[in-house]
């Protein structure tokens, strides 16, 4: 029912009352929507017109422009699709590498497990093994420390023999062994003995059957010293020997009576050997000299003490410079 002030009706089984100034509210939001919404209709259809129009005369440029866009975002697409799979499948090798690290570690870790429990129980058995021995070598110093003192005495008293017998057997080898290289030294002498006196014999037929030629080759011209040198060379060697040599060597004295004989042959036929070995040195002989410091010598003394070579004489004219050693201080 509907009076002229207010509107009666029912909503749902209830009664609703409005009175004319809500009914006068209600009409003017029902005329303000429908004038909006005619009125938002009016527009778009200016627009539609507008865009119509517009798009008639610009639709070659757009289209122009949407393929070129359309272009670009393919490339673009295909690009990032790219990337995409490249990060997917990097992302699966760190994946798969991490995996891998992870069960090396987890790996790893149960070896280091393993090895700090072996190593725990190695050294439990080392240090109960060593509590056990040091307890034993306690109680062996313990009933070893009795018969210390008599073990001592019985070790000096067994060592005094030892030694006592060692040097006794020591002495005698030695005594022994000194005897057999003085006896192998007396042999050796008493052969080059009889091989140097052999040797002075060849030497004194050699100088008794050159002397004629030597005499003939003079009247010709400049004799031949050949032999003669070399037959001084062996005479001062021989005398070296001689001089080292133990005065009781069988056959010793017999060469020394060679070396002199020969050397009277020697100078019989105007060959004179300078005396050397053991002589001062001084700055005015002539021979080729190698100087070794001596510490026995005083500062500034010289000496000879090895004649490598000597100095040989025809006549009073040198034929051979002396090679020697001089000792210096």
């Amino acid at each position: 029912m509907i009076t002229s002030t207010a509107l009666d009706f029912r909503r749902n089984g209830k009664r609703v009352v409005l009175s004319k100034f809500h009914l006068d509210a209600v009409f003017r939001k029902l005329f303000m929507r429908t004038y909006t919404r005619y009125l938002c209709i009016a527009i778009a259809a200016v627009l539609f017109a507008t865009s119509q129009a517009f798009s008639q005369t610009s639709t070659g440029r757009l289209e122009g422009r949407i393929r070129r866009a359309e272009a670009t975002v393919t490339r673009i697409q295909r690009e990032l699709q790219k990337v995409q799979d490249e990060n997917a499948r990097e992302r699966s090798e760190t994946e798969k590498r991490i995996s891998l690290l992870e069960e090396a570690l987890k790996a790893s870790e149960g070896r280091t497990r393993q090895l700090e429990t072996g190593l725990e129980s190695r050294i439990d058995e080392a240090q109960t093994r060593t509590d056990t021995q040091f307890t034993t070598v306690d109680l062996s110093l313990a009933r070893s420390n009795s018969f210390m003192a008599l073990g001592g005495l019985a070790l000096a008293l067994l060592s005094g023999l030892l030694f006592f017998f060692i040097s006794r057997r020591v002495g005698a080898h030695r005594h022994e062994t000194e005897e057999k290289i003085r006896q192998t030294r007396q042999s050796l002498e008493e052969e080059n003995v009889k091989l140097d006196g052999k040797l002075i014999a060849i030497f004194e037929r050699k100088l008794a059957s050159g002397s004629e030629a030597h005499g003939s080759a003079a009247t010709k011209g400049e004799p031949d010293h050949s032999l003669a040198l070399k037959v001084a060379d062996e005479i001062v060697r021989i005398e070296k020997n001689l001089a080292v040599m133990d005065p009781e060597i069988r056959g010793r004295k017999q060469l020394a009576a060679s070396v002199e004989r020969i050397r009277d042959n020697f100078a019989a036929k105007g060959y004179e050997i300078v005396a050397m070995l053991n002589k001062p040195y001084d700055d005015g002989i002539r021979a080729d000299v190698n100087f070794l410091p001596v510490e026995k010598l005083k500062k500034g003394e010289q000496m000879i003490t090895k004649v490598f070579k000597p100095q040989v004489n025809f006549q009073g004219v040198m034929i051979q410079t002396a090679q020697v050693e001089v000792s210096h201080g």
